[in-house]
């Protein structure tokens, strides 16, 4: 797995993965007035995989609890640098 480092005035290339809108849309937001290119915001790990291959991003966002078939743990064979957020205090 080769990553890119990404220089501070660069504009990193993210993937927001979110199924709950109206917390994806503020992590868009916030994202996007700090200067990040967000190059998709979807609702499952089948999503991510498919946009991830097709818009190469340097970093993907992701809820370590989705609804779908697969979990954020399982989405990590993308080839790119994985943060995992959650809601969950368990």
């Amino acid at each position: 797995m080769v990553h890119q480092h990404v220089a501070a005035n660069d504009h990193a290339r993210i993937l927001i993965v979110k199924d709950e809108i109206i917390l994806a849309k503020e992590l868009l937001r916030g994202l996007n007035a700090l200067g990040y290119d967000v190059v998709g915001r979807v609702a499952s790990e089948e999503e991510a995989v498919k946009v991830a291959q097709a818009t190469l991003p340097e970093l993907v966002l992701m809820d370590i609890r989705q609804r779908g078939r697969i979990t954020g743990v399982e989405a990590a064979r993308l080839d790119t640098a994985i943060v995992y957020l959650t809601g969950y205090s368990d």
